[in-house]
């Protein structure tokens, strides 16, 4: 009997120990259920609020980005255009003009006549030089575009001297310097002139002359 009462008393402790332990269990498992539940919905809610954050300084980047654009955009100015400024150097080139002003020297003289006085015509030996130059290197001067008549003219009356001068179809003809005219020593006597040493195949009023020029009337008594 007591055997009985006995076991009958193990049996119920023991199914209490079963229900408080199967109460305990369930217990755990509800915290331990709930407690995921709370982690997974915080988390849950932190992921929800991480993604709004994200979202929102997303959201805030792009707006700001956006406004820096559009301020940056307002704000910047047109490019000025550069006006590059060309210094021009004026040189001034000197052109030497050629003078307007001429020098020559007139000669005129005789020589050929010291040898041939016995053929002079009679009278005119007077006004044969011992020397036989009438005019010894005279300096005309005078603008350019004068002749060679021009500076003869200015030689002879510089020098007191009578020149007798006559037009032809050919231009001016010297007939004769100093009282000694053409033919007053024989039928080819007369004369002539040249150059800086050439004789031109004109009259000396159609030459000019040019600066530094050399002119020489001579009388012949032979024409060559």
């Amino acid at each position: 009997m007591n055997k009985k009462i006995f076991a009958l008393l193990l049996s119920a402790a023991m199914c209490f120990c079963f229900t408080a332990c199967s109460n305990n269990s369930s217990e755990q498992t509800e915290q331990s259920t709930s407690a995921t539940t709370t982690q997974t919905t915080a988390s849950a809610t932190e992921n929800t609020t991480s993604t709004t954050e994200a979202t929102t300084k997303n959201k805030d980047v792009t707006t700001t980005s956006t406004t820096t654009a559009k301020v940056t955009s307002t704000t910047k100015k047109k490019p000025s255009k550069k006006v590059e400024k060309t210094t021009v150097k004026i040189v001034e080139t000197t052109t030497k003009k050629k003078s307007s002003a001429v020098s020559c020297t007139v000669t005129v003289e005789c020589k050929s006549l010291l040898d041939h006085m016995d053929d002079l015509k009679e009278g005119h030996e007077e006004f044969v030089p011992s020397d036989g130059y009438i005019i010894k290197n005279y300096t005309y001067k005078a603008k350019a575009g004068y002749t060679a008549y021009d500076a003869l003219k200015s030689a002879c009356k510089s020098n007191d001297i009578k020149l007798t001068a006559q037009k032809t179809s050919y231009g001016i003809y010297i007939s004769g310097i100093n009282n000694l005219d053409e033919f007053d020593c024989g039928k080819q006597s007369g004369w002539m002139y040249s150059v800086n040493g050439i004789m031109p195949n004109t009259t000396c009023g159609n030459v000019t002359v040019d600066d530094g020029d050399s002119i020489v009337f001579t009388y012949v008594c032979t024409f060559q």
